[in-house]
């Protein structure tokens, strides 16, 4: 996978975390970030388009209850 593909899933599976923490009862941006353990700003940052580390990446998983390797995987689209 070339680092511009990966960016662009890690950057989506980071606003699909982002949106479950929020229906999860995390309601603002400041809840969600202390839940993934960083920095409201950097959340921001993230949001923007600034790379997801791999420690994050793997800090997310975890965090979420996911398998190694999810923030690396694209997203399936279920057939209607």
């Amino acid at each position: 996978m070339s680092d511009t593909t990966l960016h662009a899933v890690r950057h989506a599976r980071l606003l699909e975390t982002l949106s479950e923490l929020k229906r999860d009862g995390a309601p603002t941006a400041a809840d969600r970030a202390m839940l993934l353990g960083i920095d409201e700003v950097e959340v921001a940052r993230l949001v923007r388009g600034a790379a997801v580390s791999n420690a994050l990446a793997e800090e997310i998983e975890s965090l979420m209850g996911q398998p190694a390797g999810w923030m690396d995987t694209p997203r399936q689209i279920e057939p209607a």
